[in-house]
Parts: structure tokens; C-alpha cells; sequence
């Protein structure tokens, strides 16, 4: 649904005004760019840098969905699907907070996925430009456990009246560029780091170094689950079951039939 230019910049002074409460410009402003599958756990990158300097203001595109003037509608009519139709409205209202703060020289933390090497490119290159030291953080988890972390976060949000949908191949594309992606961006030399992570925290730091930072990933994405980590995962497919059985049972679902069986046939391998 269309919305005027008007609903936007008003919009984006709403917000403009929450954001910066309790922030100050900084002299020598830092920004981090994030990166990861959907699913992955780009929240602990958050609380990770908020643990060191909790000057930042974090933008992530989802959150500014509900602000959309005909959200309501949209959701209504689109139910878990109504991302697809929110994105421009919540990619113009990232983009309008981003040149208002970075002209101030606030601390930003923006999250992102890195399915395209573009938008963290030009990202990046526009804060430098505005005085910034610009960092990447990439979340590094295990495709399975990060699609199971959607899975959850959609059945969680039909009980909050807030589910979104990730489409799986959205999910799998995005993990299968991720490495590609990074070698470019190291290349580039438009980050002064790039930071690989996980749930726990930081893993790794480097100065651009290609065959580190993949190495880094390759590791984590790897490795064996620790106890604690499988029960958690079990735990979590034991309630989307549970949650995919009771939708199922309604006479009208939320979630699109071809959803629910992406989803049914995830848990099944």
C-alpha cells in the first residue's frame, strides 16, 4: 500500500526523536555495519557492543515496519507475508535515519544480512565520507540452527499478533553468498575491521584479510554443536512442532500452506 512523502519524513522525525534520547554525538564517530543469515543471532552483536559503549543507536529495518501508516491493513490482508509489503516503507525510513544521524555524528549500529556486497559498500563509503571509522560484525551460525531460529521467531510472533515470514531459500541464498561477499568487502578495504562472531560473542578480529575471515566462519559453521546448544535446538524444533500442529488445526492459518510445508519438510531431514 502506497504511503505519502509527507507520512514518511514525519515518520522519520518520530523516530529521529526516540532514537537520540539518551545519545550524544560522538567527536570521533564509529559505526558498525552487521551481517548474517536471517535467524543467526545478529541481537548478540547488539548487546556485544552495547556491553562496551552504550552511546550507539541501533537501526534495524524490521523494527520500523509497524510504523508504516496502512500497517494495519497490510497485515490483515498479507498476515506473516507482510514483510514483502512493509520493505520500501522500512528500507526509506533506514536510509532518511541514517543521513539525518550520521550529518550529527551519532554512533550507529546497523544490522543487515550481506546478501549483496552494495548496500554495506555504499553504506559504508557514505559514513567515511561523514568522518566515520566504519567496522563490520558477521554473525557466524550454522545454517540449520539460524533457519530453526526463524521458525521460532514466527510462531512466537503469531502469539504477539507480529510474525513475519523468512523464506527459506531467501534464508539459504544469503548463506551461500556470505563468504563470497566477504572476500569482496575485505578487498574493498571500506571497513577498518571486520569482526566474526557468534552467540557467545567475539571470535575473531581482522584487518581485511580474506583467507582469515573465512577460515574464521568455515570453523564455526563447522564445528559440533556443544550440549547446551543441541538441547536449546531440540527444545526449539520440539515447540515449532507443537506450534505447526495447533496452526494447522485452525480453520484459517496465518501462514501460507506453501510456508508450512517449507517448514514441515525442514524438520523432517
Amino acid at each position: 500500500m502506497n504511503y505519502t512523502k509527507s507520512e514518511l519524513n514525519e515518520q522519520v522525525e518520530i523516530l529521529y526523536r526516540r532514537l537520540t534520547q539518551g545519545k550524544t554525538p560522538a567527536h570521533e564517530p564509529r559505526a558498525i555495519l552487521t551481517g548474517g543469515q536471517p535467524g543467526s543471532g545478529k541481537s548478540s552483536i547488539v548487546r556485544l557492543v552495547n556491553r562496551k559503549d552504550n552511546n550507539f543507536i541501533f537501526l534495524n529495518t524490521d523494527e520500523f515496519r509497524d510504523s508504516h501508516p496502512h500497517y494495519t491493513e497490510i497485515q490483515r490482508e498479507y498476515g506473516s507475508d507482510h514483510p514483502k509489503h512493509t520493505a520500501q516503507w522500512s528500507g526509506a525510513i533506514t536510509e532518511a535515519l541514517i543521513e539525518r544521524l550520521a550529518k550529527e555524528k551519532y554512533n550507529l549500529l546497523i544490522e543487515g544480512t550481506l546478501r549483496t556486497t552494495e548496500v554495506p559498500e555504499r553504506t559504508a563509503n557514505r559514513l567515511r565520507a561523514y568522518g566515520y571509522e566504519v567496522d563490520l560484525y558477521v554473525m557466524a551460525m550454522k545454517p540449520e540452527v539460524s533457519f530453526t531460529g526463524t521458525m521460532t521467531r514466527l510462531f512466537q510472533g503469531l502469539q504477539q499478533d507480529n510474525a513475519r515470514t523468512v523464506d527459506k531459500k531467501h534464508h539459504d541464498l544469503v548463506v551461500s553468498l556470505l563468504k563470497g561477499n566477504l572476500i569482496y568487502l575485505a578487498r574493498t578495504k571500506c571497513f577498518n575491521e571486520i569482526v566474526v562472531c557468534n552467540r557467545a560473542g567475539e571470535l575473531f578480529r581482522s584487518k581485511n584479510d580474506p583467507d582469515e575471515i573465512t577460515a574464521a566462519i568455515d570453523h564455526e559453521w563447522s564445528r559440533p554443536l556443544t550440549e547446551t546448544e543441541t538441547q536449546d535446538l531440540h527444545q526449539q524444533q520440539a515447540f515449532i512442532r507443537k506450534m505447526l500442529e495447533a496452526e494447522q488445526q485452525k480453520e484459517v492459518s496465518e501462514i501460507n500452506e506453501a510456508t508450512i510445508t517449507e517448514i514441515r519438510s525442514f524438520l523432517e531431514k
